[in-house]
């Protein structure tokens, strides 16, 4: 890879990272962070598919016909703006996926990946501290209580992606001081993850010391690291005990499963919605959908779907339902072809690990809806890539 091109790389991932944390304090503003930050990598990810795609392997053919099929469905939208304007967001997040795989293929280009996004991670860790330290940005879900800046709580889930690719860091960086670094920023991100209270984050933290027993490294490996994280929190526990706690309590309600709280639970009264609509409306909203990313108007509410698996069922049809699992199916199938070929060191563990704590941690995710972060999907997809592009190719690396 030229250098020109790893550069362009690490800017598009470091303009994610702008976008998300001050996208929200333009929120009024046509011109934000966000829409520049579309503008250049939309360029970036072009410039890209003119000149390293390829069609000889099935992640290029299956994202872009995937991609050429959702382009096409804005022309039937009633509002070709907003569709069109959303599926530029979702056009550029899964474009990293390809993009990952084509540049990261190596465990040298890994690991400027991972420190790459343990960067970025350092700068929204402080961001948030910042925004703590003199009252910054939204407290959201209990007033006062902690400030998450401008990116509101919903950093949180990026922020979780992030934390979440640190093993791959830990295991190929030499610098006992590096690490000592990235294991402080780590902790505080864990603890900001846990006082922002959202489900899927919390649901993502709690699975991940499982996923790793499963698929990463020896036992004693896992529980040494899992016991200094431990360690390492107790510290804390004066600092965030009672905020967490107070938080918690006032997402209580939302936290349990019950009869009362399902029928308050908007997900769950928009998916019979979105079912009843694909009977109602015949065969062609049946396979095509509807007004996609345009469900607001196409319902006529205020209220935004808020899962992804309903916002692509109900605007891209079963087509595009299908078209979304199947690219998940391809690179759960590839991943599992490469990993059987190699031989299984510490560091091969630990990306195994990391990728299905990805995959697991997306699916949960996008209970939530995360198909307009392009930020926290751009992370997740060019890492997946990028583990698969190296394992691909791991015989030809220097592990």
């Amino acid at each position: 890879m030229k250098i020109k091109e790893i550069n362009i790389l690490v800017f598009v991932l470091l303009a994610h990272a702008i976008a998300s944390l001050f996208t929200g304090y333009y929120e009024n503003s046509s011109i934000h962070p966000g829409t520049i930050r579309g503008a250049l990598v939309t360029v970036f990810v072009i410039y890209f598919v003119i000149r390293n795609i390829k069609f000889k392997n099935i992640i290029n053919v299956t994202v872009i016909l995937y991609l050429v099929y959702l382009g096409m469905l804005p022309i039937l939208s009633s509002n070709f703006n907003t569709s069109f304007y959303h599926y530029i967001g979702v056009f550029v997040s899964i474009s990293m996926l390809p993009i990952g795989y084509y540049y990261i293929n190596s465990i040298e280009k890994l690991y400027l990946l991972s420190k790459t996004l343990l960067f970025i991670l350092i700068i929204f860790t402080s961001t948030v501290l910042i925004s703590n330290a003199f009252g910054i940005g939204r407290s959201d879900y209990l007033d006062g209580s902690f400030y998450f800046g401008y990116g509101r709580v919903n950093i949180t889930k990026t922020m979780v992606i992030l934390l979440f690719v640190t093993p791959i860091y830990f295991t190929l960086e030499k610098s006992k001081r590096m690490r000592s670094i990235a294991m402080v920023f780590a902790i505080i991100t864990l603890v900001i993850c846990l006082i922002g209270i959202k489900r899927t984050v919390l649901a993502s933290v709690i699975i991940s010391p499982f996923i790793f027993y499963i698929f990463g490294p020896s036992l004693k490996h896992n529980t040494k690291y899992l016991l200094f994280i431990f360690v390492l929190l107790i510290p804390f526990i004066p600092l965030y005990g009672e905020i967490f706690e107070d938080r918690l309590d006032s997402r209580s309600e939302r936290l349990t499963v019950s009869d009362e709280t399902l029928n308050t639970e908007a997900r769950y009264h928009e998916v019979n919605l979105v079912i009843n609509t694909m009977k109602k409306e015949g065969w062609r909203h049946l396979l095509f959908g509807s007004d996609i990313f345009n469900d607001r108007e196409f319902f006529g509410v205020n209220r935004m779907l808020h899962t992804d698996y309903m916002i692509i069922l109900n605007g891209a049809g079963i087509l595009g339902f299908i078209g979304w699992f199947l690219i998940f199916y391809i690179v759960i199938h590839l991943k599992i072809k490469f990993y059987k070929n190699i031989k299984k060191t510490n560091v091969v563990k630990v990306m195994n690990a990391v990728f299905w704590l990805l995959i697991i941690t997306q699916l949960l995710m996008s209970i939530s809806g995360t198909v307009y972060d392009i930020s926290l999907r751009s992370y997740l997809l060019v890492v997946i890539g990028g583990i698969l592009g190296t394992m691909k190719n791991i015989n030809k690396s220097r592990i």
